[in-house]
Parts: C-alpha cells; structure tokens; sequence
C-alpha cells in the first residue's frame, strides 16, 4: 500500500534530527501518527549513533504489545513475536528496520535474569531495542528496597515514552531522572495531552543513588507536576523550560483532515449506585 508522511510528522522527525535528538515532548493528537513518529526518531537516532542501545517504555503494557506485536502459543503458554506483516512495511517505508536490532521484549515475558539478558547483550553485533511496560522495570527486587533497574549496566542510550504524561507518577519519574542525570540516556516523550497541572505525591529521590548536587540544581525532589515534566524534558539551554518538540493539536488535526469530528454523548443519569448503574438504560443524545 502506498504510504506517504503528514506535514505533522516530517517536522517532529526533521525537529530532533536538527537538534540532535536531545529531550523533549511529541504532543500530537490522538489519531495524528504519534507511534510513527516515535518509531521513525528511533529509526533515525540509529542511522547516526548505530551502536547505541535503544528502549521503548510505556506505562500500559498492551499499547507496546499491540504496537510490536503477535500473540502466538508454544505449548501452554502464550509468548509475543514481532508481527511480520508490521516488519516488512515498517522495513519498506523506512520507518524502522527491526532486523538492525536485537529486540528483548519484557511485556509477557519476565525472566529472573533479565539483567543478564540486556547486559550480555552488548556480545550481539546488534544493538538491543528493549520494549518494556514501566512496571516490570521498577519492580522490586526481592526482600530488598533496590529497584530492577538498578539491576542494568547496559543501559539504553536513547528512550522512547509512549504516553509520558505518565512520568509524573512516583515510580515512572524516579526511573525517568535515573535515566536522565546518572546515565545520560535522552528520552523522548509521545502524549496527546502531556501538560498536567496540581501536584503528585513522588517518593523522595534522595536515596535513588542521584547526587545532591544535581537534586539541588534542579529541584528533582518535587511534587509539582509541571516541574517533573519540565526536569524530564527541559530545553538543553534552559532547565527551567518545557521542550515541545511537535505540536499538533486536535483542532489542527480535524481542519487538515487527519482525524474525523468528535461525537459528543450526553446521558442524563438518575442513578448513582454503582451496581444499580451498570443495570440501567439511559437516554443519550448525539451532537
């Protein structure tokens, strides 16, 4: 099938290759190709630093599962391959050749050794791409307070986060700032809506084996939602500001086509009982 780049994406893929894929948010609209983009950033971060170990993280395991993906059966058990059909017209269209990476995949599948599986994997000729759900990567060790994680020396030099409004959660941002400032790794966000006002309750960083100095410099132990983002995905010449890479909002999104116009369903609900709720028929109107 023919496939041909939006205006939309060829600028976020133009943007971080001009700026060196330094960090920073892709906030495009549901529906506007944010996982290309994503795909196609990695794509060409390989192309330049072909040597470099890469990651793609998410918050929910299945939008990664679904994105790479095929369930299969081996024996009684249900283990995911990447999907073949996916493969070839990613390969074709240039977005990403999958064949150029040794892909670890940590969504269904949890060995105890998966430290050793990314560590060892630096004796592959292949860079590793690790597709992974947030949870698994801080998870606990074992009658210990030390992170999986902390666990990996072959750490990921560039990172995808698919839905990265979820790295203000506790877990999600002290993975993130260890990445960021002890390991150097840049990581990229993809988010429809990626701004979140208020505060978050974050467990203190200052025992997750980052400096003080740094913790000072740039206020990493907050529970301020908009500085979490901003010391993720800072401007490199500026920590105090938000780096948005793309921008392309729902309105923009509708006008040029990409998407259709939104459904809008009023219900009118006289029960609010839980259980009785789920019972009940409602009247509803289409705007």
């Amino acid at each position: 099938c023919k496939f041909e780049w939006r205006n939309n994406q060829l600028k976020a893929i133009d943007t971080v290759k001009h700026t060196d894929f330094v960090s920073g948010i892709h906030s495009q609209s549901v529906g506007a190709g944010k996982s290309l983009i994503g795909l196609k950033v990695m794509w060409e971060y390989h192309k330049k630093y072909p040597k470099n170990n890469l990651m793609w993280l998410c918050e929910r395991r299945d939008i990664p599962e679904k994105l790479f993906f095929k369930k299969i059966k081996v024996g009684n058990k249900t283990k995911l391959e990447i999907d073949h059909d996916k493969r070839i017209n990613w390969k074709t269209h240039d977005i990403i050749d999958l064949d150029k990476f040794n892909i670890i995949e940590f969504i269904l599948n949890k060995p105890k050794n998966y430290h050793k599986i990314i560590n060892e994997s630096k004796r592959n000729e292949k860079p590793y791409l690790l597709v992974v759900n947030r949870a698994f990567m801080t998870t606990k060790i074992s009658n210990t307070s030390t992170y999986k994680y902390s666990k990996i020396k072959n750490i990921p030099s560039f990172c995808i986060i698919d839905e990265c409004h979820s790295c203000m959660s506790s877990e999600t941002y002290a993975l993130l700032t260890y990445m960021k400032y002890n390991l150097d790794c840049k990581i990229q966000g993809l988010s429809a809506t990626p701004y979140r006002h208020g505060k978050s309750k974050t467990k203190s960083l200052l025992n997750a084996n980052i400096s003080s100095s740094i913790i000072n410099q740039n206020n990493l132990d907050t529970f301020n939602n908009v500085e979490k983002l901003i010391n993720i995905f800072h401007k490199p010449n500026n920590q105090n500001q938000l780096n948005i890479l793309s921008w392309f909002n729902m309105k923009q999104a509708i006008e040029e086509g990409i998407i259709l116009e939104p459904i809008f369903h009023w219900y009118e609900i006289k029960e609010i009982s839980d259980i009785d709720a789920r019972k009940k028929e409602y009247k509803y109107t289409n705007i």
